[in-house]
């Protein structure tokens, strides 16, 4: 299984340029279409139809404005706590 970090962008006309875009993290998956699965199904549980006859779908909408990038092996893994740098002191 692979680590790929999973982002969602979506910009539309009339948006002024200005994009909705959401880190959903790391997810473990054997793909990128998989990872995407993973975090459509989560975030969208309730799938509603919409459009032509019903043709239409909002979980189809939304995994189709996700990204996964497979994670580089050294930054897949979280840092323990002693793995992260001191805050700097105060005299």
């Amino acid at each position: 299984m692979t680590k790929f970090r999973i982002k969602y962008f979506y910009l539309a006309s009339g948006m002024e340029g200005i994009p909705i875009e959401k880190d959903f993290g790391i997810v473990e998956a054997n793909s990128e279409d998989e990872a995407k699965n993973i975090v459509a199904l989560r975030e969208v549980p309730d799938d509603t139809m919409y459009g032509p006859n019903n043709a239409w779908s909002t979980r189809d909408f939304f995994q189709g404005c996700l990204t996964a990038k497979p994670m580089p092996p050294d930054e897949a893994v979280p840092a323990r706590p002693e793995q992260l740098p001191l805050p700097p002191r105060s005299e």
